[in-house]
């Protein structure tokens, strides 16, 4: 006789575990509220100092300045495309500039 249990309906307590678990996004290995580190490859309820959660992708990626994101590896910043800007309430995210202006100080002001 096996050592693994199972339920009336034939499956194991693992397999009754992922039934339970909420669903993972699509292309997403972590659950909700959990990230993974770029570096450790693990879901993690926290990102490592200098990183940020995408709570979109569930992904840590690196905290970057005003006029520049995350590059598509997560571990450096890449200057925002042009026609686009980020700053503090964006959390990093480039985003196009308001029509009619054709710089983020015009839009400022």
């Amino acid at each position: 006789m096996s050592s693994t249990s199972t339920s009336r309906l034939g499956l194991t307590a693992a397999a009754l575990v992922l039934l339970a678990s909420p669903v993972l996004a699509e292309g997403s290995r972590c659950f909700p509220g959990t990230f993974l580190d770029p570096i450790t490859d693990l879901c993690e309820n926290e990102c490592r100092t200098g990183f940020v959660g995408d709570p979109t992708t569930r992904t840590c990626v690196v905290q970057c300045a005003a006029g520049t994101t995350a590059a598509p590896d997560g571990l450096e910043c890449a200057p925002c495309p042009a026609g686009t800007y980020s700053d503090a309430a964006s959390g990093g995210v480039c985003i196009p500039v308001p029509a009619g202006h054709d710089h983020l100080l015009c839009w400022k002001r």
